[in-house]
């Protein structure tokens, strides 16, 4: 992916469908919840969480690129396009969200698959971040008569950030966003993070962070991989890349996107991280080592 894309909060319209497929060999994997999930990678707090994602094609990256812009992710429309959920309020018991992607002026749905740019090989990447951080899930949704569907995820009663990231052709890349409820009444909880955690396992596998993100410019954020304490020396490609770091505010949700720099050295694969707003951001790291992709969680204090 290329240029970062700025995102903040407008028009809303979601709806929640079925069915989980079954696990892949290419999608990331939890320790603390062992059903895998086709295509969706799911954290529940600080640690790594384990799941599992489909194959993908080639479309690769070589040089580090950012999509959205530095911490944003908020608004549903954006160079002329907008995303329309079917429902922005779902009982916990549903399964399924839809959307559709329109022209913000006629309100005209862009619905054929041929419309969209394949980017890092999928035409629609989609993140959920519950508002307090403890929920994240990076799912790939399917288009059929102009909707988008997300099948089978197990939300549960909250407020979740949804960031649609994805081009249509002619058009620049943008991420759109807008918040969904989930259950009856549930309370506004924003995260409260105080302290970074700067190390993450899944498996046998830890990972630690080096370096820090400032309000101003752009930093170079490190990323460690060991094995049973020694360092890795490759990771296998996942989405046309070697890693895939998603970075949300804990007070504003702002979403950035980060693709590695290069290729994986003496078990460091490093991220560029655009300028941040001061306080503290949770980054969700998806890594395939071994023919699984995996996440592991971390907690950065904005400098």
């Amino acid at each position: 992916m290329s240029a970062k894309h700025s995102v903040m909060c407008l028009s809303v319209v979601a709806v929640l469908m079925s069915a989980c497929s079954s696990s892949s060999s290419d999608s990331p994997t939890t320790d603390s919840m062992n059903d895998p999930m086709t295509d969706q990678a799911v954290d529940a707090g600080q640690g790594a969480t384990d799941t599992t994602a489909p194959s993908d094609g080639e479309h690769k990256h070589d040089a580090g690129h950012t999509h959205g812009a530095a911490q944003s992710g908020s608004s549903s429309s954006a160079e002329g396009l907008e995303i329309v959920l079917e429902a922005t309020k779902w009982d916990s018991s549903s399964t399924n969200l839809k959307f559709s992607i329109v022209y913000f002026e006629d309100k005209k749905i862009i619905d054929e698959l041929v419309a969209y740019d394949e980017v890092h090989t999928k035409q629609m990447h989609v993140t959920l971040v519950k508002h307090d951080l403890s929920e994240y899930y990076h799912v790939h949704p399917v288009l059929s008569e102009g909707m988008w569907t997300i099948d089978s995820l197990p939300l549960s009663d909250g407020y979740y950030r949804l960031v649609a990231d994805f081009k249509v052709k002619d058009v620049a890349h943008v991420a759109l966003g807008t918040d969904i409820t989930v259950g009856g009444s549930p309370s506004m909880v924003m995260a409260r993070l105080s302290q970074e955690a700067r190390t993450s396992s899944s498996g046998n596998y830890s990972i630690s962070v080096a370096g820090n993100t400032d309000h101003s410019t752009d930093q170079l954020l490190s990323f460690t991989i060991s094995k049973d304490g020694v360092p890795v020396s490759t990771v296998d490609e996942y989405l046309g890349s070697n890693g895939h770091l998603v970075a949300y505010d804990s007070l504003s949700l702002g979403y950035t996107h980060m693709h590695p720099n290069a290729g994986i050295m003496d078990g460091t694969i490093t991220f560029k991280a655009p300028p941040a707003e001061h306080g503290f951001s949770k980054y969700f790291l998806e890594v395939k080592l071994d023919g699984k992709v995996r996440l592991f969680t971390f907690v950065l204090e904005n400098m």
